[in-house]
């Protein structure tokens, strides 16, 4: 199948563009991403420009560029970049970059706000200084707060900064009080993250464990807690927004709606076609853009729709759900749905089904016990 061929009521309203390239790796990192030093750069942007012209990309509603560390570029691949995306911006209602404290500047920030770059999505991690050297960060709490407030100065008002949790030796307290300092920055989007220790990342190599599943929830209830305290709302699983701050790209995939996903092992959905690409970088270059290649059928497109949607606080309309699938979710699903909503993992009301709290931080066991007989 030609996912390329797209009618152009079928083409996704939203674009991803990897950028895999870093000045260091982080201890915990397990995206795609390389060492900057010794690449070409330029030749990698020329391949990512080919497969974005290849797609034929329509209009669309938002743009994000991740990584891997595209602030790590220098000042003209960065601003080559931009340029690369400028035909597809117009009328884009959210433009994020992911960026990092220690390599950008305000020549950099200035470049995106000239490219129409409206969010920004600093990786912070944490605002303790032994704990960010602890996770193999290269920049200081306080270098942190002085870029986030010169990004504010410059008019970005919509930016968004990671936490952390569950890192080595990390107390309650200390995340406590982190959790206080990034209150104080008074941004309005924090996405929160359990430390993950995956193969072949350098905690795994330094033999770092993950917190007890009951330590890890005693850290979430507590972030959960302050920042709803303070007018955060959680939209999805980890993630807290203001009020109209929500990310609507991320929505995008928890919609489990299309997009465009470009670059070195960069996944999409077109087309009724999910896709990954090689993490190769040397085949990336040389146009051998794709890995994997995988035609949803009906069964999957169930699947799929519940692993995205019931992510969300909000969950899903049943009217929705017969759309896409033309079936009845109630009717589906009476078995399971029995004890999950018994033991109140999984409500539905209004018309619409969603997880409870409790069912959102036992997503997986909802999931499974929903799916296995799919």
């Amino acid at each position: 199948m030609n996912i390329t061929n797209i009618p152009n009521n079928k083409r996704p309203e939203a674009l991803y563009i990897h950028t895999p390239f870093c000045e260091h790796i982080c201890y915990y990192c397990d995206y795609t991403r390389i060492l900057l030093s010794g690449q070409n750069v330029d030749l990698y942007l020329t391949a990512l420009e080919n497969e974005l012209t290849s797609y034929q990309v329509g209009n669309v509603s938002t743009i994000y560029i991740g990584g891997g560390t595209p602030s790590a570029l220098d000042e003209v691949a960065f601003k080559r970049l931009f340029q690369m995306v400028d035909p597809y911006r117009k009328g884009v209602k959210e433009f994020t970059v992911e960026v990092n404290v220690e390599n950008l500047t305000e020549n950099k920030l200035l470049i995106m706000k000239n490219h129409g770059v409206n969010r920004l999505s600093i990786g912070v991690q944490s605002l303790h200084d032994e704990t960010l050297k602890k996770a193999g960060r290269y920049h200081t709490a306080g270098e942190a707060i002085k870029m986030i407030n010169l990004a504010k100065s410059l008019g970005f008002n919509n930016i968004s900064v990671d936490l952390i949790y569950g890192l080595p030796n990390q107390t309650l307290e200390e995340l406590s009080e982190d959790i206080d300092l990034y209150l104080a920055l008074d941004l309005p989007h924090i996405a929160t993250y359990a430390l993950s220790v995956a193969p072949h990342t350098m905690f795994k190599n330094l033999l770092v464990e993950e917190v007890s599943d009951e330590m890890s929830r005693m850290m979430f209830d507590l972030i959960l807690n302050k920042l709803r305290a303070h007018g955060y709302r959680r939209y999805e699983v980890s993630t807290f927004a203001k009020q109209g701050y929500e990310c609507q790209h991320n929505l995008t995939y928890w919609n489990d709606e299309e997009y465009y996903g470009i670059g070195l092992g960069a996944g999409g959905y077109v087309n009724g076609v999910r896709y990954l690409n090689t993490k190769n970088l040397s085949s990336y270059n040389k146009g051998n853009y794709r890995l994997e290649v995988d035609e949803v059928n009906p069964a999957s497109r169930i699947e799929y729709f519940l692993l995205t949607n019931l992510r969300k606080a909000d969950g899903f309309s049943l009217l929705k759900f017969k759309e896409v699938t033309n079936l009845d979710f109630s009717e589906l699903f009476a078995k399971p749905l029995v004890n999950l909503v018994k033991y109140g993992l999984i409500e539905i009301s209004n018309d619409r089904v969603f997880c409870s709290d409790e069912g959102l931080m036992k997503l997986d066991y909802v999931l499974f016990s929903l799916i296995k007989d799919l």
